[in-house]
């Protein structure tokens, strides 16, 4: 799979939980596409009301030429439902789009989308946003967003267009086992750690705001909130780099004072840079690090 090949294949993943009243709307906005995508997967998850009655009557009344899968998980995770779609599409699908249920496409859509992947390094193509439903109104996104761009502030929302490679090579929906309510801005931070970066689409995704939405259910930024929550930094990696050279009196304090961090160590990479030239400094630097 090329990193950088102009995008010709879209799969769209759907992720549904109790939008049964909605699904079908969403639906219909992909099948109303100008670039038709060449898969299309919708994923029940956990749902208790009638989203899966509704998904059988639109496999009855599937007429695209396009394969349409509904596969079912109980897992209660957009993530998770996200990835279940996107491991089912088939292996020549280029670039994804996750609409979740609630929300439609415009028609151009997918074809403007596409054509920016012409751009060489574009591994995510965002949008504008325009609120419907219980409010109506339109946020404006920047034209291009870097590596860091988004690490305070979230601009690059869920339903993106997402090069597949890039996803691929930021392993950008791994999930070990932690809960994270910013699943899809991490995504964007990995891709965009990778040396990719997003261009905007210029037409904008429709978010619907309802009571039972995501947005107004589990707001991002709680009153109360630090930064700390804000930017995801429970589940962020960091890198502590520490140049060493060689002042043994110095040394037992350091590492005590890294023995002391409590910093999740699955999410941390030391990297001591020994510039000593000294043999049982190095030895005492791994003889601490085995012990770690």
């Amino acid at each position: 799979m090329r990193l950088n090949e102009p995008v010709t294949s879209i799969g769209v993943v759907i992720p549904c939980h109790n939008y049964g009243r909605y699904v079908r709307e969403a639906y219909e906005s992909v099948m109303a596409q100008t670039l038709q995508p060449e898969a299309v997967v919708i994923v029940n998850d956990s749902s208790t009301d009638n989203t899966r009655e509704v998904l059988k009557e639109i496999a009855a009344s599937h007429k695209g030429s396009q394969p349409l899968l509904h596969l079912e998980i109980n897992a209660g995770s957009p993530r998770i439902a996200r990835r279940t779609g996107y491991d089912a599409l088939p292996d020549h699908i280029q670039a994804i789009c996750c609409l979740d249920a609630d929300d439609v496409l415009p028609p151009e859509y997918l074809k403007q989308g596409a054509g920016l992947f012409s751009v060489p390094n574009i591994g995510i193509v965002h949008s504008d946003l325009h609120y419907f439903g219980d409010s109506d109104h339109h946020k404006e996104t920047p034209q291009v967003i870097f590596d860091g761009g988004i690490d305070s502030v979230n601009t690059i929302h869920a339903g993106s267009i997402y090069r597949r490679a890039a996803i691929e090579l930021a392993d950008g929906w791994r999930y070990d086992g932690k809960s994270d309510p910013h699943e899809d801005w991490m995504t964007a931070r990995r891709v965009l750690a990778c040396g990719y970066f997003s261009m905007r689409n210029p037409v904008p995704y429709r978010y619907r705001r309802h009571p039972d939405s995501r947005f107004v259910q589990r707001p991002i930024n709680p009153v109360g909130s630090t930064y700390y929550d804000r930017a995801g930094l429970d589940v962020a990696e960091v890198t502590i780099a520490i140049p060493l050279s060689g002042r043994s009196w110095a040394l037992n304090k350091q590492l005590n004072w890294l023995s002391r961090q409590t910093w999740p160590r699955e999410y941390t990479r030391l990297l001591l840079v020994n510039t000593s030239g000294s043999d049982q400094f190095e030895a005492d630097l791994k003889d601490w690090a085995g012990f770690m």
